[in-house]
């Protein structure tokens, strides 16, 4: 048993929820006023899109095919179809799109030619150098 004069082996309960006591400060974040909004006009219709010209769309998937199927072919279509739709995009005065479409298939079919260009230029000095070194060896 425990002596009645010794504390108690927990703290008290907490005083029941109710009003706060009269002399207690307010708690928590003051009000704030907020401006009145300023009058908006509503948005009339919709927003204008601007069609993609089908040319630039054509040539970015030229370029794309000549890096996985047709290299050098498909690669020089890119460019010559990339080209005429940057013609066509500037010829039109704003009402068709696709610029960035067709300029990035122009340069990248430019890295695919320029890419394999130079690897038939080293596949022919190495042929040329296992020819010289045969021709060296028979002697």
């Amino acid at each position: 048993m425990q002596d009645p004069n010794s504390p108690p082996p927990f703290p008290p309960p907490p005083p029941p929820m109710g009003d706060p006591p009269e002399n207690m400060p307010p708690v928590g974040i003051p009000p704030v006023s907020v401006p009145p909004m300023p009058n908006m006009q509503p948005m009339l219709g919709t927003p204008i899109s601007v069609p993609t010209n089908q040319n630039a769309i054509i040539a970015l998937v030229a370029m794309i095919v000549s890096w996985f199927i047709l290299p050098v072919i498909a690669a020089i279509v890119g460019v010559i179809i990339g080209n005429n739709a940057k013609k066509e995009i500037a010829a039109s005065n704003g009402t068709q799109s696709g610029d960035g479409m067709a300029k990035v298939a122009v340069i990248g079919s430019w890295i695919n030619i320029g890419f394999w260009v130079l690897f038939g230029l080293c596949m022919c000095g190495l042929i040329a150098t296992g020819t010289i070194a045969g021709l060296n060896n028979s002697r």
